[in-house]
């Protein structure tokens, strides 16, 4: 049995009061895994879709397919509207293929994730089907700052999100309930892939699914210069740190070298002597005499008043 949360719980319980049939975005991410059967035990029919970045992945087809038969029903596949606006923006793409990409006016194509799911319950299932997102407000501090994904709920497009408060032990636990394994995804990083225009998978997929990332260079010709980008900020992370000037405060607090005190000539020394002999010292030179023009063009001298004088008397 799936323990969720008590506030979850009872979110799903409402819902499953105003319809029978849900949508559910399936990223095959470990959220969308461990919800797909706390799902099932409030719905009758649950409807899995897959929005896929990049076409023909040989580890994405494969877990798709053992997904189906692991929770024996299909998953409709279907294609990001970033894979058709990246393109589209000439992203990776080599600049003498602009026409040619043009002309394939692939922005009459860019739909996004939430469009496919109301296509798909428009299609596949009657007007009262809701629509359900693997999200978790704990995710991010953006998403806590939303209402929606704060309660779960956004009421006017029939959507939900039936692990809202869910934190890691508790898709840990549903995983563990259940026994569904995570995709191969999680073997190059930690998490599903989604889009090539995200690196974290693409270095190690050059690695172990060579192939695959030559199915990620026919739709993105110029993707190694990400990789590279990478490298070239790995290398140069350490060479190109900034560093901060080390004072003496800085050297007692943090164990770093001592910055000493320049030595004062016999000059300043005696002035220093003056200083601390007559306190009167400082005043006198702070007082300046200055020489002004005068109209006939003879020069006055004119003693500017010291500080004390000006904080005595103000300003003239």
């Amino acid at each position: 049995m799936i323990v969720g949360t008590p506030a979850s719980r009872k979110l799903c319980e409402q819902i499953a009061k105003k319809t029978e049939t849900v949508v559910f975005g399936f990223s095959r991410g470990k959220d969308t895994l461990a919800a797909v059967p706390w799902l099932k035990e409030f719905f009758p029919r649950v409807i899995l879709f897959h929005v896929d970045g990049c076409p023909g992945l040989s580890f994405v087809e494969r877990s798709l397919a053992h997904y189906e038969q692991w929770f024996q029903q299909p998953i409709h596949r279907c294609y990001k509207g970033d894979l058709f606006t990246s393109i589209a923006s000439l992203i990776y793409q080599p600049v003498e293929d602009e026409d040619a990409i043009d002309a394939m006016h692939l922005l009459d194509h860019d739909i996004g994730t939430d469009r496919v799911a109301e296509l798909i319950r428009d299609r596949e299932a009657d007007g009262s089907a809701w629509i359900a997102w693997g999200i978790s407000c704990a995710d991010s501090i953006i998403r806590r700052s939303q209402a929606k994904y704060r309660t779960g709920l956004n009421e006017p497009k029939r959507v939900f999100y039936p692990c809202f408060d869910w934190r890691r032990e508790h898709v840990m636990q549903s995983i563990n309930a259940t026994g569904v394994k995570l995709p191969e995804d999680y073997k190059m990083a930690c998490r599903s892939f989604a889009t090539p225009l995200n690196p974290r998978h693409l270095a190690r997929m050059r690695e172990m699914y060579p192939e695959d990332f030559a199915r990620v260079k026919f739709f993105y010709p110029f993707i190694e210069a990400s990789l590279a980008r990478n490298e070239f900020r790995i290398s140069t992370l350490g060479a190109n740190k900034p560093s901060l000037p080390v004072t003496a405060t800085d050297g007692m607090s943090n164990g770093g070298p001592k910055t000493h005190a320049k030595k004062s000539s016999s000059g300043s020394m005696a002035k220093q002597a003056a200083v601390e002999s007559d306190g009167t010292a400082s005043r006198q030179e702070s007082s300046s005499t200055t020489h002004k023009q005068t109209p006939d063009g003879k020069s006055r001298k004119r003693r500017s008043r010291t500080t004390e004088e000006q904080i005595t008397s103000g300003p003239r």
